[in-house]
């Protein structure tokens, strides 16, 4: 330290510095002394009659006055002190006082306190500006436009003693016990009373002029009570004045507690006050220093009153035609971590680690437990709680539900401990992670539900989605549709009739036959009852029975038990998907209807309901796709069926007969391939599975194959020579066998009908479709 002063001062600790030092009578300053304190710590807008307090003082009330009598009302008997000396001085200092009740009766309003308003930070009572005191305050203000003289800031205690008083010119000093119990403002006039001293400059500097609008200005009060002197400063003007009596404490106040706001709303930064002097050229000095910062300096939009003020939300409307109408639900399901013996392996691994990193003289203070690697027999669920949560059943698994909006939290407190989401909810346990979002779409009527899941089990992370979706019908909607169900029962029924007497004379027919095969059993029976004479099978059957009778070409008793059936199911689906129909509605409405974020429902309840509707409705709209399978199904046949019907002529026939010729290679070719195609999925799979994404599963694989033979999509294989085989054998199988298993099958019965395919030579083929054609 005294290096560092002797290069600062050259003349630091001489034999004359210290002579001096004797002869000037002065006493060392306080280390704490040296503290710059910063009354609040940001930039805020101050508005009129706001003010910052001591920290250690009580909070204020509305009513209640640092200046003014407490309750006095305005214009009343010694309302205003210091009225009657200097109006224009101390009128507007009880006027910011009024306003100031009325700023704590809107923070009243708001359920807030006056010790929240406040944003006082390093502002203590007894420590500042204290009688026979030196001190130094600067800061820096932003005006608006405003008149002249549109800042006014008065510093006081507590006791009714005001530190000092400052506008845009000026600076005011006040006797202390001005107006206390032994006033003495009825013995002094106004000069001797108060001391003011205003700077001239150009009209340009006046803070809050038109010109100086919205631009930074300096204000610093330096006083210095051993020489007796006070200096105030304006950005680069500055002045001192000679003021006896600062050394004996009889300016100024018991100590700075309160700074009111007496002027217009302006922008301030933080008021720094220090517990010593400071020359002109070291004020200069600090002006220069902070002049870079403060000129660039922003603020907020509104102040800190406006800021606490309770406002209304803004809600819209919904813009989108779908909407999620509740919070998506995410689970954690969690299992035991693997093989025993791996787990025990792994731990005394780590503990091994440990003990080489920890050995002296390193000391280590975590215990072994953290270390440890749980494992569990059977695949049993780890605990019964995690995340603060029990488990609970979903399509029979252990889960531990959440709702997502808690994930988004930096921590959440559960079970007495302190949880951080983006560490502790997937962990070492977690094997899927499964999230459940409900939506309904208002303008189709579709309520939908998508699950969404990430399998951790595995060393490959997978990801799956499943969507469950169906249309609500409303009630016109439900009578069109059960109408139209009715028409179609009335056509099956119909078609009933017309088939049932050729029906009864087939079921005679055959009932004959079996009688005269009575003797035939099991495959031979069979084949020839597939095969039987034309008045006896109508399937496959394709030429007139030789004698009139009701058993037409047609397999009629097959449509009669078709179409019964077919009226059997449109009457179960009529019932079931009007129950079906009601039932997704009520738990959608359940769903959408239930405060998700009410604090007076236990998480359990909400999560058993969420849990009970969203199960009904997966099953009911499971039921309904099964239902809608079925039809499908049906639809299959009664294609099918239609296809057979036009061989009643030979020139509807072209599809039937082409089937028909081509249905034994057909199969045969399916079988084989078949083979083949599964024979090369597995190969694959052994081999690429655990390289390629595409080949991960048996299933992948075979779809992947698929994939190639339909759009010749084909998976990156790179350099892979062995893939590049794999891909090279595949596609020569596909490309070369079924075109000449198919060529002499497939394209002349096509080209009969009109239609040229295949670039392929049938001759033969042509020969013998037209003689039978013929």
């Amino acid at each position: 330290e005294d290096a560092v002063w002797r290069v600062m001062h050259p003349s630091y600790a001489t034999e004359a510095y210290w002579r001096r030092l004797q002869d000037a009578k002065v006493s060392w300053i306080r280390d704490h002394a040296l503290v710059w304190h910063m009354l609040f710590s940001m930039v805020d807008i101050f508005p009129s009659g706001d003010a910052i307090t001591a920290m250690d003082l009580p909070d204020q009330r509305s009513g209640e006055h640092y200046w003014m009598k407490d309750h006095a009302a305005p214009g009343s008997p010694g309302w205003c002190p210091g009225s009657e000396l200097v109006p224009s001085l101390f009128e507007p200092i009880c006027e910011a006082e009024i306003l100031r009740d009325a700023i704590l009766d809107k923070v009243a309003e708001s359920g807030i306190s006056s010790g929240d308003l406040n944003i006082a930070y390093d502002f203590k009572s007894g420590v500042m500006m204290k009688p026979g005191q030196s001190s130094t305050t600067y800061f820096w203000v932003k005006g608006t436009p405003a008149a002249q003289d549109s800042l006014r800031l008065a510093g006081m205690d507590a006791s009714g003693n005001l530190c000092f008083h400052i506008t845009s010119r000026s600076v005011s000093l006040f006797r202390r016990g001005l107006f206390g119990e032994n006033s003495t403002h009825e013995r002094l006039s106004s000069d001797e009373a108060i001391s003011t001293l205003e700077l001239s400059f150009p009209d340009v500097h006046v803070s809050g002029s038109s010109e100086a609008s919205g631009a930074w200005t300096f204000f610093a009060l330096s006083i210095d009570a051993q020489q007796q002197k006070f200096t105030f400063a304006i950005d680069e003007y500055l002045k001192e004045q000679h003021l006896p009596g600062l050394k004996e404490g009889e300016w100024g106040c018991n100590s700075l507690s309160v700074i009111l706001n007496v002027g217009i709303e302006v922008t301030v930064a933080p008021i720094y006050v220090s517990e010593f002097s400071l020359l002109p050229g070291s004020i200069q000095e600090l002006y220069l220093s902070t002049q870079s910062t403060h000129k660039h300096m922003l603020g907020p939009e509104i102040s800190h009153i406006d800021r606490i003020e309770k406002f209304d939300l803004p809600r819209r409307r919904f813009t989108s035609p779908v909407v999620g109408i509740a919070k998506s639900l995410r689970y954690s399901g969690s299992s035991a971590s693997g093989e025993c013996a791996v787990s025990a392996g792994l731990s005394a691994n780590l503990v091994e680690t440990k003990k080489d990193i920890c050995k002296h003289p390193y000391t280590c203070t975590f215990d072994d437990d953290i270390i440890d690697v749980p494992c569990q027999q059977d695949n049993a669920t780890l605990g019964d709680r995690f995340f603060g949560h029990t488990a609970k059943k979903y399509h029979g698994l252990d889960y531990f539900p959440d709702f997502a909006w808690s994930l988004e939290n930096e921590f959440v407190v559960r079970d007495s401990l302190t949880l951080i989401p983006e560490f502790d909810y997937i962990n070492r346990d977690t094997s899927k992670v499964t999230l459940l979002l409900p939506f309904y779409a208002t303008q189709t009527k579709v309520a939908g539900i998508m699950e969404m899941s990430m399998d951790f089990s595995s060393p490959r992370i997978s990801a799956d989605i499943t969507f469950y979706n169906t249309k609500i019908l409303s009630p016109e909607e439900l009578r069109e549709w059960e109408a139209l169900m009715v028409a179609c029962i009335a056509v099956a029924v119909l078609l009933v009739l017309l088939a049932l007497p050729a029906a009864i004379q087939e079921t005679k027919s055959l009932i004959r036959y079996a009688r005269n095969k009575s003797t035939e059993f099991g495959s031979t029976m069979v084949s020839r009852m597939i095969s039987r004479i034309p008045s006896d099978n109508r399937i496959f059957s394709f030429s007139n029975p030789s004698l009139y009778s009701l058993d037409t070409t047609q397999p009629d008793l097959l449509d009669v038990l078709s179409f019964l059936g077919l009226t059997i199911f449109l009457i179960v689906e009529i019932v079931v998907m009007r129950d079906l129909n009601d039932r997704i509605q009520y738990d959608f409405s359940q769903v959408a209807g239930k405060d998700w974020g009410d604090e007076t429902t236990l998480f359990d309840e909400k999560i058993d309901l969420f849990l009970e509707k969203i199960q009904d409705a997966e099953y009911c709209m499971d039921m309904q796709s099964n239902m809608k399978m079925a039809s499908f199904v049906i639809l299959i046949f009664l294609g099918l069926r239609m296809i057979v019907f036009m061989k009643v002529h030979p020139r509807l026939a072209a599809i039937a007969k082409t089937f028909e010729i081509i249905a034994t290679e057909m199969v045969n070719f399916l079988f084989s391939f078949g083979i083949i195609f599964f024979f090369l999925a597995f190969t694959a799979h052994m081999k690429f599975g655990n390289e390629i994404e595409a080949f991960s599963t048996l299933r992948d694989a075979l779809l992947t194959q698929f994939v190639v033979l339909l759009a010749v999509d084909l998976p990156p294989f790179g350099s892979d020579t062995l893939l590049t085989l794999y891909v090279a054998r595949f596609a020569s199988v596909w490309l070369g066998y079924p075109s000449h298993t198919l060529c002499g099958k497939l394209c002349c019965p096509l080209r009969f009908g009109a239609v040229e395919l295949l670039p392929c030579h049938c001759g033969e083929w042509i020969y013998e479709s037209t003689r039978t054609s013929t």
